[in-house]
């Protein structure tokens, strides 16, 4: 999704208390609470680095991925959020960006994986509906 409001109508349980879960470890609360772990490409991400412009979350590999600081759009999850990444240091350097302090944590969740299908009830027709979860699906 680009530039709109995303609404969730249904969220399965098990998906929800995992959610509830990440939320409990905010990094910046200001107008928008920051978490620290977020759910991205089937693992959980941490964040890394942060600036008034961009939020740094390093995958299990330390790969960054990159999303807007405002509103948590996500920018680049791929080298050119190395090279973003490399951009924003220099830019804290000449001070064109501010460097955002937040909390750090450990992972909380010893067993993080989710199902790759999800089943939801109490559709119109009174039928279960699977769901496969794509692995673009992101918690934030």
């Amino acid at each position: 999704m680009r530039g709109g409001t995303l609404t969730v109508h249904y969220i399965c349980p098990e998906l929800q208390n995992f959610v509830d879960e990440l939320k409990k470890y905010p990094a910046i609360n200001s107008e928008r609470s920051v978490p620290y772990f977020i759910y991205f490409h089937g693992e959980i991400a941490r964040l890394a680095y942060a600036t008034n412009e961009f939020l740094y979350y390093a995958d299990s590999n330390d790969m960054p991925m990159m999303f807007r600081t405002g509103d948590g759009t996500l920018v680049s999850d791929n080298e050119f959020a190395d090279m973003g990444l490399f951009e924003s240091e220099q830019n804290v350097e000449v001070g064109t960006e501010q460097v955002l302090p937040f909390t750090e944590y450990s992972l909380p969740i010893a067993d993080y994986s989710l199902p790759l299908f999800d089943t939801v009830s109490g559709l119109e027709n009174g039928e279960d509906y699977w769901q496969e979860l794509d692995d673009d699906d992101m918690v934030f």
